[in-house]
């Protein structure tokens, strides 16, 4: 088995830093976007650059959103 977190279809569904052991299986679908979301926790990266966008802060404003 190739040890990477990473291969063909995505990152692998589980791995072990300190065993030196990687999946065979990917992460499903649905799971790709924890990710993604993790990294907006982290520096809210995505939240940022979807704020960015002039329709989506008139959107917001016309529902009487606060941001």
């Amino acid at each position: 088995m190739k040890q990477v977190h990473w291969g063909e279809y995505g990152f692998r569904d589980s791995f072990s830093l300190r065993d030196k052991w990687f999946a065979d299986s990917y992460i499903a679908i649905d799971e790709g976007p924890i990710a993604v979301m993790m990294e907006n926790y982290r520096t809210g990266l995505l939240w940022d650059c979807f704020m960015k966008n002039e329709d989506v802060r008139k959107g917001l404003d016309k529902l009487g959103f606060t941001y």
